[in-house]
């Protein structure tokens, strides 16, 4: 030693025996210092034996520290056997440390037998912890000044995995956990995965379970998926989101003779990938089938006033557009019931559709023969239109979407992600005559609102991509229309688009016009 520098070397070693057997150990230590500068090598190793079992241990340990800057590596094994079974350990760790950041690697196995089981385990952890005080703050109190420290900050990453094996004369199993988290003071990130797999003279079970977690102070939102799998008999699957106590989800069941499927939810939609043309769609507790410019709808409850159990008329996306008057039939919720349609067996009927989507688009059905009874003429438009804009992945971008959602009318939902889907009733001035063996106006179908539907997501500027708003307006309506002339002469039917002005946002996507004539 000279002053504050000082140099060690430490060897022992020892070999002992007697008549229950017999021990070697071997201990060796280097140790140099300068200052609050110090390294440290530590090696120590044990051999044992006796009747009945023996021993090897094996440690090694590594450590440099300057000041509160600190770094070590453990490692330590062991293999032991007896009578009864065999063991093998190993530990592995290797730390880092500045003041209050620290980080870890720690790795452990573990193999043991012995007559009637074997087990084998894997456990590695890393981890990663950040503390530090924020800058004081003064108090001023005359002439007295006192400066008082700031909050502590914290944050730490951890990411744990364990795997194990065991088998005995009648039992397997087989387990694997993962997690990952990641916490900055009173908010949290968690994943973990946990995997198991089973089988005994009974039976085979396997399962498994992942967790996704976050909270920020009392808020904490949970996604769950699970499966199990028990005797090849039965099976169990299902997701569960829990959101400050509000579950949503869904699980199903099968015992092989049951089946079942169940879904927690407080809004359920079914939406096919392409929104246009002939399809079904279940949306806000109704089903929905759109067939050309005619639609069905079925449900609890839906209407202009909740007035309707099932009703048949002009196709739109708005059911508050359903009405009695627009109803080719309907049913209602005090068991009323109206059709305003015509039945095809023993009558007359003649039909034709325009898709046209010019604005003064026509249809004529005939010249046609007349039995000379009264001839009902059923006249329907509609229009889909879209309009799609996009945003770019700026703050300017993410300010003029949500300007753009705003001005509609819209609320966006999400922090990390907005979105919009929302839909209101729109003003519109849709004009369509109809005239009988060329004398105008003998009909009008006069249209003077529709439905509008906005949604979207709103730029993410951290990851580069780009928002949109698609703006769907959808316009229908249908009038009966009754010939009450009589006579045998021919008849001719011609509709044509008089006035379309609020019909159109962005692009057609498609229009219709029909008219349907039957004589009874």
């Amino acid at each position: 030693r000279v002053g504050d520098t000082e140099a060690d070397i430490l060897s022992e070693q020892q070999a002992r025996i007697n008549g229950d057997g017999a021990l070697t150990t071997s201990l060796n230590a280097l140790t140099t210092r300068v200052g609050d500068t110090e390294a440290d090598i530590l090696s120590e190793q044990q051999a044992r034996a006796d009747g009945d079992s023996a021993l090897t241990t094996s440690l090694n340990a590594l450590t440099t520290r300057v000041g509160d800057t600190e770094a070590d590596i453990l490692s330590e094994q062991q293999a032991r056997i007896n009578g009864d079974g065999a063991l093998t350990t190993s530990l592995n760790a290797l730390t880092t440390r500045v003041g209050d950041t620290e980080a870890d690697i720690l790795s452990e196995q573990q193999a043991r037998t012995d007559g009637d089981t074997a087990l084998a385990t894997d456990f590695s952890g890393l981890n990663a912890t950040f503390e530090a005080q924020e800058d004081t703050f003064s108090l001023d109190f005359g002439s007295e000044n006192f400066q008082s420290p700031g909050p502590t900050k914290s944050a730490e990453a951890l990411v744990l995995q364990e795997r194990s094996a065991a088998a005995s004369a009648n039992l397997a199993i087989s387990r694997d956990v993962y997690s990952l988290t990641a916490r900055v003071g009173d908010a949290e990130g968690a994943i973990t995965a946990e995997s198991e797999a089973r089988a005994d003279d009974i039976g085979a079970v396997t399962s498994s379970i992942n967790s996704l977690s976050s909270r920020v102070g009392d808020a904490e939102a949970t996604i769950t998926t699970y499966g199990q799998s028990i005797d090849g008999l039965r099976a169990r699957a299902g997701v569960r989101i829990n959101a400050n106590g509000r579950v949503t989800g869904w699980e199903a069941n099968d015992d092989g003779d049951e089946g079942n499927f169940i879904v927690t939810s407080d809004n359920f939609e079914i939406e096919p990938s392409n929104p246009t043309g002939p399809r079904t769609q279940f949306k806000d507790g109704s089903w929905r089938i759109y067939s050309g410019s005619i639609m069905t709808v079925w449900g609890t409850g839906f209407g202009s006033s909740g007035q309707f159990l099932e009703w048949t008329g002009p196709a739109s996306s708005d059911l508050s557009n359903c009405t009695e008057n627009t109803a080719i039939k309907y049913v209602k919720v005090d068991g009323s019931a109206y059709f305003g349609g015509t039945l095809s067996a023993g009558v007359l009927k003649n039909a034709a559709t325009s898709t046209s989507i010019a604005s003064n688009a026509s249809i004529s059905i005939g010249p046609f023969a007349s039995q000379g009874d009264p001839i009902n003429v059923v006249t329907s438009y509609s229009i889909i239109s879209t309009n799609t804009a996009t945003y770019p992945a700026t703050s300017q971008g993410s300010t003029n979407w949500e300007n753009a959602v705003t001005a509609w009318g819209a609320t966006a939902t999400g922090s990390y992600e907005r979105t919009v889907n929302a839909s209101k009733s729109i003003s519109c001035n849709v004009v369509i005559k109809v005239s009988r063996n060329g004398v105008a106006n003998w009909a009008t179908l006069n249209i003077t609102s529709g439905s509008e539907t906005i949604s979207g997501r709103g730029p993410l500027t951290s990851e580069g991509i780009s928002g949109n708003l698609t703006y769907r307006r959808t316009i229908g309506g249908t009038i009966t229309s009754t010939d009450n002339v009589g006579g045998t002469t021919t008849r001719e039917f011609t509709a044509v688009i008089e006035t379309r002005t609020g019909a159109v946002n962005g692009t057609i996507q498609s229009q219709t016009l029909s008219l349907v004539a039957t004589e009874e």
